[in-house]
Protein backbone atom coordinates (compact mmCIF):
# COMPACT_ATOMS: atom_id res chain seq x y z
CA UNK A 1 0.00 0.00 0.00
CA UNK A 2 2.99 2.20 0.84
CA UNK A 3 4.61 1.60 -2.38
CA UNK A 4 1.29 2.22 -4.27
CA UNK A 5 0.87 5.56 -2.63
CA UNK A 6 4.30 6.99 -3.53
CA UNK A 7 3.95 5.63 -7.00
CA UNK A 8 0.71 7.69 -7.29
CA UNK A 9 2.15 10.81 -5.43
CA UNK A 10 5.04 10.74 -8.10
CA UNK A 11 2.51 10.15 -11.29
CA UNK A 12 0.80 13.11 -9.90
CA UNK A 13 3.88 15.20 -9.19
CA UNK A 14 4.99 14.17 -12.94
CA UNK A 15 1.73 15.40 -14.22
CA UNK A 16 1.90 19.12 -12.66
CA UNK A 17 5.18 19.49 -13.63
CA UNK A 18 3.66 18.76 -17.57
CA UNK A 19 1.10 21.14 -17.09
CA UNK A 20 3.53 23.95 -15.70
CA UNK A 21 5.55 23.08 -19.16
CA UNK A 22 2.70 23.51 -21.57
CA UNK A 23 1.33 27.14 -20.12
CA UNK A 24 5.13 28.38 -20.08
CA UNK A 25 5.56 27.24 -23.53
CA UNK A 26 2.07 28.60 -24.53
CA UNK A 27 3.50 31.74 -22.98
CA UNK A 28 6.65 32.02 -25.18
CA UNK A 29 5.00 31.02 -28.38
CA UNK A 30 2.27 33.78 -27.23
CA UNK A 31 5.22 36.36 -26.91
CA UNK A 32 7.26 35.10 -29.93
CA UNK A 33 3.73 35.74 -32.19
CA UNK A 34 2.58 39.01 -30.65
CA UNK A 35 6.50 40.78 -31.63
CA UNK A 36 5.75 39.03 -35.31
CA UNK A 37 2.35 40.52 -35.43
CA UNK A 38 3.69 44.07 -34.24
CA UNK A 39 6.87 43.81 -36.48
CA UNK A 40 4.52 42.50 -39.63
CA UNK A 41 2.30 45.93 -38.65
CA UNK A 42 5.40 48.07 -38.40
CA UNK A 43 6.55 46.94 -41.68
CA UNK A 44 3.37 47.52 -43.35
CA UNK A 45 3.12 51.19 -41.91
CA UNK A 46 6.40 51.94 -42.90
CA UNK A 47 6.36 50.77 -46.37
CA UNK A 48 3.20 52.47 -46.94
CA UNK A 49 4.29 55.84 -45.54
CA UNK A 50 7.37 55.40 -47.81
CA UNK A 51 5.31 54.89 -50.72
CA UNK A 52 3.33 58.07 -49.42
CA UNK A 53 6.52 59.80 -49.19
CA UNK A 54 7.44 58.85 -52.91
CA UNK A 55 3.83 60.31 -54.14
CA UNK A 56 4.26 63.08 -52.41
CA UNK A 57 7.62 63.42 -53.58
CA UNK A 58 6.46 63.03 -57.59
CA UNK A 59 3.17 64.82 -57.30
CA UNK A 60 6.11 68.14 -55.76
CA UNK A 61 8.05 66.98 -59.05
CA UNK A 62 5.01 67.78 -61.13
CA UNK A 63 4.67 71.35 -60.38
CA UNK A 64 8.28 72.26 -60.13
CA UNK A 65 9.40 71.15 -63.13
CA UNK A 66 6.10 73.50 -64.97
CA UNK A 67 7.57 76.53 -62.51
CA UNK A 68 11.09 76.25 -63.53
CA UNK A 69 9.53 76.49 -67.17
CA UNK A 70 8.37 79.98 -66.30
CA UNK A 71 10.28 83.64 -66.43
CA UNK A 72 12.02 84.26 -63.27
CA UNK A 73 10.33 87.99 -63.29
CA UNK A 74 7.44 89.49 -65.21
CA UNK A 75 8.73 91.72 -67.69
CA UNK A 76 6.25 94.63 -67.15
CA UNK A 77 8.33 96.97 -64.71
CA UNK A 78 4.87 97.89 -62.80
CA UNK A 79 4.45 93.84 -62.53
CA UNK A 80 3.72 92.55 -59.08
CA UNK A 81 4.68 89.70 -56.65
CA UNK A 82 1.80 87.06 -57.51
CA UNK A 83 -0.67 87.34 -60.13
CA UNK A 84 -1.28 89.88 -62.39
CA UNK A 85 -4.78 91.19 -62.85
CA UNK A 86 -4.92 89.35 -65.72
CA UNK A 87 -3.96 86.15 -65.04
CA UNK A 88 -6.27 83.43 -63.00
CA UNK A 89 -5.38 81.33 -60.13
CA UNK A 90 -7.75 78.67 -61.56
CA UNK A 91 -5.89 78.81 -64.43
CA UNK A 92 -2.41 78.29 -64.52
CA UNK A 93 -2.05 78.62 -68.60
CA UNK A 94 -2.33 82.75 -67.80
CA UNK A 95 0.76 81.97 -65.03
CA UNK A 96 4.16 83.69 -67.16
CA UNK A 97 6.49 83.68 -64.72
CA UNK A 98 7.75 81.95 -61.02
CA UNK A 99 5.95 84.27 -58.86
CA UNK A 100 2.94 83.92 -60.27
CA UNK A 101 2.64 80.71 -58.47
CA UNK A 102 2.90 82.32 -55.20
CA UNK A 103 0.04 81.21 -52.78
CA UNK A 104 -1.52 78.63 -55.21
CA UNK A 105 -3.34 76.08 -54.30
CA UNK A 106 -5.85 73.16 -55.58
CA UNK A 107 -7.81 70.68 -53.62
CA UNK A 108 -7.04 68.31 -56.89
CA UNK A 109 -3.81 68.02 -58.96
CA UNK A 110 -4.04 68.91 -62.49
CA UNK A 111 -1.63 69.60 -65.24
CA UNK A 112 -1.21 73.09 -66.37
CA UNK A 113 -3.50 72.83 -69.09
CA UNK A 114 -5.98 71.75 -66.25
CA UNK A 115 -6.24 68.13 -66.69
CA UNK A 116 -6.20 65.51 -63.79
CA UNK A 117 -2.96 63.93 -63.05
CA UNK A 118 -4.29 60.25 -62.29
CA UNK A 119 -3.33 58.22 -59.02
CA UNK A 120 -3.96 61.32 -56.98
CA UNK A 121 -7.21 61.23 -56.03
CA UNK A 122 -7.70 62.84 -52.76
CA UNK A 123 -4.47 65.02 -52.84
CA UNK A 124 -4.23 68.46 -52.74
CA UNK A 125 -1.63 71.29 -53.70
CA UNK A 126 -0.32 74.70 -52.11
CA UNK A 127 2.97 76.14 -53.67
CA UNK A 128 4.87 78.61 -52.04
CA UNK A 129 7.23 81.67 -53.63
CA UNK A 130 9.76 83.24 -51.58
CA UNK A 131 12.55 85.89 -52.63
CA UNK A 132 16.13 84.47 -51.69
CA UNK A 133 19.63 85.76 -51.61
CA UNK A 134 23.64 84.67 -50.78
CA UNK A 135 24.93 86.02 -47.92
CA UNK A 136 27.79 84.79 -45.32
CA UNK A 137 25.43 82.16 -43.46
CA UNK A 138 24.32 80.85 -47.16
CA UNK A 139 21.17 80.80 -49.16
CA UNK A 140 18.68 83.54 -47.08
CA UNK A 141 15.04 84.62 -47.93
CA UNK A 142 14.88 88.25 -48.95
CA UNK A 143 12.57 90.94 -48.73
CA UNK A 144 14.17 92.62 -51.36
CA UNK A 145 12.53 92.52 -54.82
CA UNK A 146 15.78 92.87 -56.98
CA UNK A 147 17.10 89.61 -55.16
CA UNK A 148 18.37 87.18 -57.61
CA UNK A 149 16.65 83.77 -56.18
CA UNK A 150 13.34 82.31 -56.00
CA UNK A 151 12.50 79.93 -53.34
CA UNK A 152 9.93 77.74 -54.78
CA UNK A 153 7.60 75.14 -52.25
CA UNK A 154 5.25 72.78 -53.57
CA UNK A 155 3.37 71.06 -50.16
CA UNK A 156 1.33 68.54 -51.12
CA UNK A 157 -1.09 66.73 -48.71
CA UNK A 158 -1.84 63.32 -48.95
CA UNK A 159 -5.51 61.85 -48.11
CA UNK A 160 -4.30 60.65 -44.69
CA UNK A 161 -4.29 64.46 -44.23
CA UNK A 162 -0.14 64.31 -44.28
CA UNK A 163 1.83 67.00 -45.60
CA UNK A 164 5.04 66.39 -47.86
CA UNK A 165 7.20 69.37 -48.93
CA UNK A 166 9.62 69.83 -51.63
CA UNK A 167 11.68 73.44 -52.45
CA UNK A 168 13.92 74.05 -55.94
CA UNK A 169 15.69 77.42 -56.23
CA UNK A 170 14.91 79.24 -59.47
CA UNK A 171 17.88 82.23 -60.40
CA UNK A 172 17.43 85.12 -62.45
CA UNK A 173 19.29 84.62 -65.72
CA UNK A 174 19.03 86.07 -69.33
CA UNK A 175 16.15 85.87 -71.38
CA UNK A 176 14.80 82.92 -73.60
CA UNK A 177 17.03 82.00 -76.23
CA UNK A 178 15.99 80.32 -79.41
CA UNK A 179 16.24 76.67 -79.53
CA UNK A 180 18.53 76.69 -82.62
CA UNK A 181 20.73 79.07 -80.93
CA UNK A 182 23.79 76.91 -78.39
CA UNK A 183 22.57 77.99 -74.90
CA UNK A 184 24.18 76.84 -71.24
CA UNK A 185 21.62 74.53 -69.58
CA UNK A 186 23.99 73.62 -66.32
CA UNK A 187 26.37 75.30 -64.06
CA UNK A 188 28.56 74.49 -61.55
CA UNK A 189 28.05 76.63 -58.61
CA UNK A 190 30.34 77.18 -55.71
CA UNK A 191 29.26 78.80 -52.71
CA UNK A 192 32.01 79.71 -50.10
CA UNK A 193 30.74 80.29 -46.80
CA UNK A 194 32.77 81.33 -43.32
CA UNK A 195 35.44 79.23 -41.46
CA UNK A 196 36.45 77.94 -45.16
CA UNK A 197 33.87 76.47 -45.44
CA UNK A 198 32.13 76.07 -49.60
CA UNK A 199 29.53 73.81 -51.24
CA UNK A 200 29.76 72.77 -54.57
CA UNK A 201 26.45 71.92 -56.71
CA UNK A 202 25.37 71.19 -60.70
CA UNK A 203 22.57 74.12 -61.23
CA UNK A 204 19.99 73.43 -64.47
CA UNK A 205 19.16 76.73 -65.60
CA UNK A 206 15.74 75.30 -66.71
CA UNK A 207 13.72 78.32 -66.90
CA UNK A 208 15.76 80.99 -68.72
CA UNK A 209 18.82 79.60 -70.60
CA UNK A 210 22.02 81.67 -70.99
CA UNK A 211 23.87 82.22 -74.39
CA UNK A 212 27.52 80.74 -74.52
CA UNK A 213 30.21 81.97 -76.84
Amino acid sequence: MVIRSRSRIHTRSRLGLTLIEVMVSSMLVATVLLVSVTASANLLRNSHEQFRATRGSDLATIFLDEITTRRFADADANATFGIEPDELNSDRTTFDDVDDYHNYSSATPTYRDGSTIDGFTGWSVSVAIERADVDGNGIVLSGNSDSPLRLATVNCTSPESITFSKSILVSSVPNDIDASTSYEEYRRVRFAFGSGRSVSVVVPLKNQPEVTN
